[in-house]
């Protein structure tokens, strides 16, 4: 299930987007039990407080079951709330028109989630459209080495994960925070090289002005950003083989890509998105132990 800012593009005669509309009371129950705590939360930088305090409300399961029954209120792909200002996707036509689109009718550069990332990353892929949007995505593609089943760079990338894990102290039992370093130091390691393992200033700036980037009003770039992508821009001057900055060179740019400015969705979507989710799914497996037993046997048995 997703969210959309804007419905769908709709026929003659349709409602927008062909999709039924929520009742008053539904859109507010979603934007009360959903919407809120997600805000309340940090849109882009989690605040420690309120995380804690929405897990003791168990908001997460309250907006499940909210979304279950508009769900169940209006069968196919999805419903408008507070009158198409917020798109509830469910059918997979819907997702995969809204994906599909996604660098125009539905691209992340508009509302509250464009003018936070706009703090942090005004000129990265997912903030652009048109020409810039394919410029910068031909460049993204070919660092990333999206048409290739395995990054070229993969064995190295595994190795560092599996040195800093074997770094990890776990006679304590294992932290959020020591998951945050660990994915700290990898995601430097990937993307920068062996050297930028101790540079945690670049992974500290962005957490700052995620977290400043939460407010929506008031944002301005100020020293904490022109330090932060001065630092990116030193990382570039001599990059170290095997690492996603070593394919810059060889990778399709013009003055439009704005090499630096890629670098930013990266770093939080590897120490942020996939760190998060990973701990997710670690305490999903420990929490059960018929799955942690068979996720045991399924690592010990792995090449």
């Amino acid at each position: 299930m997703t969210q959309a800012s804007a419905p769908p593009r709709q026929r003659a005669g349709e409602q927008p987007g062909g999709l039924p509309a929520a009742s008053l009371g539904e859109s507010l129950r979603f934007v009360a039990l959903g919407l809120l705590p997600t805000l309340a939360r940090g849109l882009f930088s989690a605040r420690e407080r309120m995380v804690k305090l929405m897990a003791r409300l168990d908001t997460d399961a309250r907006a499940i079951r909210a979304i279950s029954e508009i769900r169940a209120a209006h069968p196919g792909q999805g419903a408008r709330l507070l009158g198409g200002r917020i798109v509830l996707l469910w059918g997979t036509d819907a997702i995969r028109e809204v994906l599909d689109r996604s660098a125009n009718v539905y691209a992340s550069d508009a509302g509250a989630k464009g003018k936070g990332m706009c703090h942090f990353q005004p000129d990265a892929l997912t903030m652009s459209r048109g020409e810039e949007w394919r410029d910068r995505r031909a460049f993204n593609e070919s660092v990333l080495a999206t048409s290739d089943s395995l990054h070229p760079d993969a064995d190295r990338f595994a190795a560092v994960v599996a040195d800093e894990v074997s770094r990890v102290y776990l006679a304590d039992g294992l932290t959020w925070s020591d998951w945050e370093e660990l994915f700290d130091r990898i995601t430097l390691r990937v993307i920068f090289g062996d050297r930028a393992r101790d540079e945690t200033e670049i992974t500290a700036l962005l957490d700052k002005l995620m977290g400043e980037a939460n407010r929506l009003v008031g944002l301005s770039e100020g020293d904490d950003y022109f330090e932060f992508y001065g630092r990116l821009e030193r990382q570039l001057r001599d990059p170290e083989p095997g690492s996603l900055v070593a394919r810059f060179a060889d990778a399709p740019q013009t003055d439009l890509t704005r090499v630096a400015h890629q670098l930013p969705h990266w770093i939080f979507a590897m120490r942020n998105t996939l760190g998060a989710n990973a701990w997710r799914a670690l305490a999903t497996i420990v929490a059960d132990g018929e799955i942690k037993r068979r996720a045991l046997e399924e690592v010990e048995g792995a090449d």
